[in-house]
């Protein structure tokens, strides 16, 4: 286990002590529900209410950021992962796709002029479901619309979510020579039980020739791996974490596997009697990190590590850190318009969410031109508490005197009914608070989303919802 006594380059130093809690106690005090902050208001609170696109350009008009970020939502799997809890359709082949991609195209049209008015796009990336599901020359489609319609800045990042078992050496060539230059492998598990149990099955000699083209050509790729699935322990787990290490990824996404049947059918199909005890997720979780950290990345937090001359690394360095709904970013002052069924944007102080159901979502694109079917406006105590809850996440630490500067009230009046609720934190040695800042602690940062939680306006009045996956 460990405690904090110092660091070097922000990393952590690993000792055999949980603060002043034994590791049965941290669990039992601490394993509790909590949103992951994508977004403060989360998207839970978004309002089933549509939104015409007029209100949304006015938005736009309004925002302070001249930079994009798109996001394409590809939402059908050629085989289901009984982990999974993205919105995805399963189909066997191809052409279930092709009206859907249309309708893409449809939105993407819908919106030109008024992004075309307002921003530069300078991040594109592609998600699911399995943006592979559908070929090369219907992605090629796609980004040759945006090419041809959007003004994209000249090194914009242009990444996708790569499933290895469709796609060979050849087809990862010719999407580098489309234009991706970030590609984010969905690995998991290494180990043949798991991979059994959640019905994803790819071993790491897959895996090998596509690292060896991107690193041929000095492309940066994240790999995705989850803890808490059937039949992990912590040997087992090391195992997979010491192959991935000699891949070398450029970021690493460590998730906490949320089991929530009642929410996913899918994962009903998972025996729960094969998942490991909380005990043992912390073990795991803790044995990761110290294997990451050991090996030279940076951990920044919430499940994610990176080399550290990454972007992202360089950017939590300077306290710039930011994060939307793609997790951690380095476009902080991009707008995030998302494209296709459940997509979510943020544009300026505006939140919104298409239509989840795929006729539907085709259906309103026809007709409107857009799909939007639920929204929110950030209010001024929204924008405040997004700011604190931010910081707290991304950089670990609050610096109270900005804070003051940038809203115009006194931190510790405004929040003192949080920071009373903050000092049990403190007594367990998770955070810090002085007159000057909060800050989190290294032990702190396994439980940053509990901390955060502590701010958050709209669930201090409520039981945490079981829309929520537990800490741990």
């Amino acid at each position: 286990m460990w405690n904090e006594k110092s660091r070097v380059d922000g990393n952590i130093c690993f000792d055999t002590r949980i603060g002043q809690l034994n590791e049965k106690q941290l669990i039992e005090k601490y394993n509790l529900n909590g949103p992951r902050y994508t977004s403060y208001p989360t998207a839970i609170e978004l309002k089933e209410q549509p939104l015409n696109k007029q209100s949304v350009t006015t938005a736009m008009a309004k925002s302070d950021n001249d930079e994009l970020s798109l996001y394409i939502h590809i939402p059908f799997c050629k085989q289901l992962c009984y982990y999974c809890g993205c919105h995805k359709y399963l189909a066997r082949n191809e052409s279930k796709a092709f009206a859907y991609v249309d309708s893409i195209l449809e939105e993407l049209a819908s919106w030109q002029a008024s992004c075309n008015e307002h921003y530069k796009v300078s991040q594109i990336h592609f998600g699911g479901g399995t943006p592979t599901f559908v070929d090369n020359s219907t992605i090629s489609k796609i980004v040759g619309k945006i090419s041809a319609d959007y003004s994209v800045t000249e090194n914009a990042e242009i990444s996708i979510e790569f499933d290895p078992r469709t796609c060979d050496a050849k087809r990862l060539a010719e999407l580098i020579e489309m234009g991706f230059n970030r590609f984010s492998f969905g690995i998991q598990d290494f180990n043949p039980e798991t991979q059994i149990a959640i019905n994803r099955q790819q071993d790491i000699k897959m895996i090998e020739p596509l690292v060896k083209v991107l690193k041929d050509k000095a492309i940066p790729f994240n790999f995705d791996l989850i803890y808490g699935l059937p039949y992990q322990t912590q040997s087992r787990f090391n195992d997979t974490v010491n192959q991935v290490l000699r891949l070398r990824p450029n970021r690493l996404s460590v998730f906490n596997y949320a089991h929530m049947p009642h929410l996913f059918a899918e994962q009903r199909r998972i025996d729960e009697a094969a998942l490991p005890s909380a005990t043992e997720k912390l073990a795991i979780q803790l044995n990761t990190m110290k294997q990451l950290t050991d090996d030279g990345y940076v951990y920044l937090g919430i499940d994610h590590y990176a080399l550290p001359d990454d972007s992202l690394a360089q950017e939590q360095k300077k306290q710039q850190l930011h994060r939307n709904f793609q997790g951690y970013t380095t476009k902080g002052h991009c707008d995030l318009l998302g494209i296709g069924l459940s997509s979510i944007s943020q544009i300026g102080q505006l939140m919104f969410q298409n239509e989840k159901e795929l006729s539907g979502y085709q259906h309103k694109v026809s007709n409107d031109g857009v799909a939007i079917t639920k929204h929110l406006y950030k209010s001024l105590s929204d924008q405040a508490r997004w700011y604190v809850i931010k910081n707290l996440i991304c950089n670990f630490e609050l610096n109270i005197t900005p804070y003051e500067t940038k809203f115009g009230h006194l931190f510790n009046e405004e929040y003192k009914n949080e920071i009373a609720k903050l000092q049990t934190y403190q007594r367990d040695g998770l955070v810090k608070i002085s007159n000057e800042s909060i800050k989190i602690t290294d032990l702190g940062r396994l439980f940053a989303r509990l901390i955060c939680k502590e701010f958050d306006q709209y669930l201090q009045d409520k039981m945490i919802s079981k829309q929520f996956s537990k800490a741990i």
